[in-house]
């Protein structure tokens, strides 16, 4: 199964002409390069309305490395999303390359980032190298351009990412059966009444804390499957989320752009083939419990992959290898909205819970 592209080099370009892609690009790049590489020294990429600060778009330093994207040791990066990027890394190369000494430059990497290409007011491969060699003699250890092309492979190795971005700028994924954590969580707290709180993670993982733990365990790469009983078939995909949700440190970010919820089996066989551990939760529509889709995980264990699996039906409680999703009791629910905020619990318990 070819590992298809959720965005697309002319996505990007295309987007590159919006004004907002100026604040939202930056934020892309840090999350990549946060996910890319386990461990950075320092890893400071404004975005948002911080981009206008002065200084460097992003300086990174990590003892590790990731394919072409993320060097070892000191990289200085800047961004650019608007036309004639030639234009704009020549001049940014040309002040920022002033700030450093000698001595710095020869043991740091300069990056330059634009979502464009060869498209309209892009910039063509062959230019970046006779860019790139015009440049050589300034005393860099190394001089990188990741443009469109390469941004749209890097984002193909981080599926989670690449699919919120799509949704973010406002086009389809490439590739369907795919939804985030994120996107998932966030239709679950739309559903209430918009004069309520937000719906409180709580409500979905009280009760349930060795899942919470397992769940944790499977997140921190120290096991590689996990199975859930539940009585409703999405049960499983309001947890985790509501689990991942309920991290407001940055782990929870980390875990959730490395977990899928996954509904159709091209997507699942196309994402297993990333290089890149992710977990992916299985829609009860893939029935990967069955002994005719078991080479579906497999596939994906195989591959470094962690798994969800869910189960619904009868419960017989004898297996040590299944969890349980407890649903709190009427108390513990009545504990957490009012908690939460909510002004009416009995009636909120009538409506959405009866």
């Amino acid at each position: 199964m070819e590992h298809t592209h959720i965005i697309s080099a002319s996505d990007l370009e295309q987007y590159a002409d919006r004004r907002e892609s100026e604040a939202v690009i930056p934020e892309l790049i840090y999350f990549l390069v946060k996910q890319s590489v386990s461990n950075t020294d320092e890893c400071r990429i404004p975005y948002g309305d911080q981009v206008n600060q002065p200084g460097w778009d992003g300086r990174v330093h990590t003892e590790e490395t990731f394919l072409e994207f993320v060097p070892r040791g000191w990289s200085y990066w800047e961004i650019g999303t608007g036309r004639n990027p030639q234009t704009k890394a020549t001049a940014d190369f040309t002040k920022r390359t002033k700030t450093l000494s000698d001595v710095d430059r020869a043991e740091a990497i300069f990056v330059f980032v634009t979502p464009r290409s060869a498209g309209s007011g892009g910039w063509a491969e062959p230019k970046q190298t006779q860019w790139r060699k015009s440049k050589e003699g300034r005393g860099w250890k190394e001089i990188r351009i990741i443009d469109g092309v390469k941004l749209a492979d890097w984002l193909r190795e981080f599926p989670a990412i690449g699919n919120g971005m799509a949704k973010k700028i406002g086009i389809t994924p490439r590739l369907g059966g795919l939804t985030t954590p994120h996107e998932h969580w966030n239709l679950i707290v739309s559903g209430g009444n918009a004069a309520d709180p937000p719906l409180p993670p709580a409500l979905f993982t009280a009760a349930r804390l060795s899942a919470c733990d397992a769940l944790e365990a499977l997140f921190a790469g120290k096991t590689q499957k996990l199975s859930l009983f539940a009585e409703s078939e999405i049960d499983v995909e309001d947890f985790a989320a509501a689990y991942l949700a309920s991290l407001e440190d940055e782990r929870g970010r980390t875990y959730a752009d490395r977990c899928l919820f996954i509904s159709d089996e091209d997507a699942w066989r196309s994402v297993v083939e990333g290089r890149q551990r992710h977990v992916l939760v299985a829609s009860p529509r893939l029935a990967l419990d069955s002994i005719e889709n078991m080479d579906l995980q497999t596939i994906a264990i195989n591959k470094g992959h962690a798994v969800i699996i869910p189960l619904c039906g009868a419960w017989s409680g004898d297996s040590p290898e299944i969890i349980k999703l407890r649903s709190p009791s009427r108390e513990e629910i009545e504990g957490i909205l009012r908690e939460a905020g909510y002004p009416i619990v009995a009636d909120f318990l009538q409506g959405s819970l009866k």
